[in-house]
C-alpha cells in the first residue's frame, strides 16, 4: 500500500525460539526504501524495537513465520513515493538475556510499491 509519503512493507520473520531458560532482551528491525522519482531519489527508512522487561516486544521469536507490517515515511525534505519500483533494504537484530544474538539481512531487492 502506498500514500505518496507512506509505503507500508510487510515483512515475513522467522527467528529461532530461545534456549530454555533464556529470553529475549531486545529485538529490532529496520527497513530502508528508495525510489527513483524523476531528477531524484524518494527514500525514507522505518523500524520497530521491543524490549523487556521495560516494554512489549513487538512480535514472538517461535521458529514460525510471523508477518508484521510497518509503514515507512519518504523523508520530508526528499520526493515522495509513487507506484512502481523501489529497492528495499532489512535488517532484523534479537539480543537474547544470555548475550546469544541472531541477526539477520535482506536485500537489497527490488520490489513494487502499488498504490
Amino acid at each position: 500500500m502506498l500514500a505518496r509519503i507512506d509505503a507500508r512493507i510487510h515483512l515475513r520473520i522467522n527467528c529461532p525460539t530461545q534456549a530454555v531458560g533464556d529470553s529475549i532482551f531486545i529485538e529490532s528491525v529496520n527497513v530502508s526504501v528508495e525510489q527513483a522519482a524523476g531528477r531524484g531519489i524518494a527514500s525514507g527508512s522505518g523500524g520497530l524495537v521491543g524490549t523487556t522487561p521495560r516494554g512489549p516486544l513487538v512480535w514472538e521469536c517461535t521458529s514460525a513465520n510471523v508477518f508484521l507490517p510497518l509503514d515507512v515515511l519518504a523523508n520530508i525534505s526528499g520526493r515522495p513515493f509513487y507506484s512502481g519500483a523501489a529497492v528495499i533494504s532489512a535488517s532484523l537484530d534479537i539480543l537474547y538475556a544470555s548475550g546469544a544474538e541472531f541477526r539477520a539481512t535482506y536485500g537489497p531487492a527490488i520490489v513494487k510499491l502499488a498504490g
